[in-house]
């Protein structure tokens, strides 16, 4: 999605012409195993310049399997809406090769129903918009990514952490047969030599995928503030 750059005293020529900042957010629901507890953790990418398409997804879940990871999770359930730059066979493809990559298990891959999943992100997107709004009012302009970053280290949301980041175009290698009537199909599930479609369709991956995707190299040039504070550290006071 884009956010419109704002000024703290912004004239009308300056409202026209636009480009809009790209920012995607990403929520992560959580368990300890031994609080038994469900905590929610919103994750949020700012980008200057970024062509919102497979690639760019791609990248971000590279980024943020990285970065969960390193926070002792082995295994992963990827939810998305219907949008086009989720909802794609090379999407598909890529993120088998992204979990076999940093050592994480992706063991399933779904998409909701329209106006159905959404709404964990849409929430977290008004208080993140309220404190962009609030640093802005203070006298600063929001023009940059890196200002966003700043303005949500000056007003944090509780529960979130956002990153300056960079997608690396140059990386796009992979090529693959495209799958008939794929947007007839909602849940995937990947195992060791097939990708399960539904309960009707078993592809062979070798028969999908022509190359494996390079690593996505996405740039992190202003990361995320600290370390995941979801249960995670309930367990280790433990």
């Amino acid at each position: 999605m884009k956010f419109l750059q704002i000024r703290f005293r912004e004239k009308q020529s300056d409202w026209y012409g636009k480009r809009g900042l790209s920012w995607h957010v990403s929520s992560v629901i959580s368990r300890s195993e031994l609080a038994g507890e469900l905590q929610v953790t919103s994750f949020v990418h700012l980008f200057d310049q970024c062509t919102q398409d497979w690639f760019a997804v791609a990248s971000i879940i590279e980024h943020l399997l990285k970065y969960l990871k390193a926070n002792n999770v082995q295994r992963v359930y990827l939810r998305f809406d219907e949008a086009g730059c989720y909802h794609s066979n090379s999407l598909i493809a890529s993120v088998r090769d992204i979990g076999e990559r940093l050592g994480i298990t992706v063991a399933s891959y779904h998409f909701s129903e329209p106006q159905s999943v959404k709404d964990i992100c849409d929430r977290i997107l008004c208080p993140l918009k309220s404190s962009i709004r609030t640093y802005c009012s203070e006298g600063h302009d929001i023009l940059t990514a890196s200002d966003m970053k700043h303005a949500l280290l000056h007003h944090p949301v509780r529960g979130t952490s956002a990153s300056v980041t960079v997608v690396d175009e140059s990386k796009k290698n992979l090529l693959i047969n495209k799958l008939e009537h794929f947007s007839y199909f909602h849940n995937f599930r990947l195992r060791i030599l097939e990708f399960a479609l539904g309960k009707l369709m078993v592809l062979v991956r070798e028969s999908f995928s022509h190359t494996t995707q390079c690593m996505f190299n996405i740039k992190d040039q202003l990361c995320f503030k600290r370390k995941i504070a979801f249960l995670i550290q309930l367990e280790k006071e433990s």
